[in-house]
């Protein structure tokens, strides 16, 4: 089954999935936080799914949202969400590996959970180059998958709303993961786990450089409604993986983000090579995260000379759209 059956099957229950712990105490605010200020910015989002995204940065003041998934179903769900309350999204079905030209190119690209879909490693590459083309020099791409580092025989990320399990089949990029989201009733998907030079080597064919990791960290309101046992499989084992590479796009420059679930980020460069002393240098975030031993990653991409990067406030990376609430896994207790 393809990805595009398997999210048609989905459907509105995807949204359910950003109720979860690890999504709501993890994901989102670090996504969000990672990505920053968008007021005035545009912003495609690739595998916008049921356009959770979309409707967030468009709330947080981009200028112009375009959501593209390749599950029709899922454009549906957006869509009735887009009518319920009227944001000025758009959406389209469309296949990023072979993704239309976009009329004007964006500010932003995001693409959550969307290269772990290619089947082998020229789709790989031809969704980094649509990536790549959906970007105006100086703009920012980020991406969010699955660590390939996570251990399927260490701590298992259940008791925060997710069980993920090898399959016992492959392609050319690597395993074959199922994922099951623990709603009422568990919602399942496969999806593959590429190796990380997979990642490193389409990237750098479609233009990018200096791939840099960086982790993904609990909030403060996970913090604050669990204690640190509650999060010790999670460190112990980060299930999701996001990289900040810089892009080289010749004859344009960018930087790109790639967020996944583990614990370290990469940054790239397009055109530009910049050492990992100085990249800690304008990111002092970076080794703030690596300290912390945070468990899970996020990249950026920005096409034209690099801007200087501060540390993402918590205060900022807490500001998801769904409300912090406190949420039991079996057999847990909140602090």
């Amino acid at each position: 089954m393809d990805a595009q059956q398997q999210y048609d099957g989905i459907g509105e229950a995807y949204e359910g999935f950003k109720a979860l712990p690890l999504e709501q105490y993890v994901v989102i605010p670090s996504f969000l936080g990672l990505v920053g200020d968008v007021r005035g910015r545009s912003v495609i989002d690739l595998a916008c799914g049921t356009g959770f995204y979309s409707r967030e940065f468009r709330r947080r003041g981009a200028s112009e949202v375009l959501g593209i998934d390749i599950s029709g179903e899922m454009v549906g769900v957006a869509q009735q969400l887009e009518e319920q309350e009227p944001l000025g999204v758009r959406y389209e079905v469309g296949d990023v590996a072979a993704l239309r030209p976009v009329a004007e190119p964006f500010d932003l690209a995001l693409a959550v959970q969307l290269l772990n879909y290619a089947q082998d490693i020229a789709t790989t590459e031809r969704m980094c180059r649509a990536l790549h083309r959906s970007l105006k020099p100086g703009g920012e791409l980020f991406l969010l998958n699955q660590s390939p580092d996570f251990r399927f025989d260490g701590p298992t990320p259940e008791r925060y709303g997710f069980r993920s399990e090898l399959t016992g089949t492959g392609v050319e990029t690597g395993p074959q993961v199922r994922t099951t989201a623990l709603l009422d009733p568990p919602v399942s998907f496969v999806a593959n786990l590429p190796r990380r030079e997979v990642y490193e080597t389409c990237l750098r064919a479609a233009g990018f450089e200096d791939l840099t990791w960086v982790p993904m960290t609990v909030s403060e309101a996970g913090r604050r409604d669990f204690d640190a046992d509650f999060w010790a499989d999670f460190h112990a084992n980060p299930p999701l993986d996001a990289a900040l590479p810089r892009l080289t796009f010749p004859p344009r420059a960018g930087r790109f983000t790639q967020v996944t679930h583990a614990d370290q980020v990469v940054s790239v460069t397009q055109g530009v090579r910049v050492s990992r002393s100085e990249d800690r240098a304008r990111r002092p975030d970076v080794t703030t995260h690596r300290e912390r031993g945070a468990a899970t990653y996020s990249c950026t991409m920005r096409r034209g000379a690099p801007r200087p990067h501060g540390p993402r406030s918590q205060a900022r990376a807490s500001r998801a759209v769904v409300a912090p609430r406190r949420i039991r896994a079996p057999g847990t207790a909140p602090g």
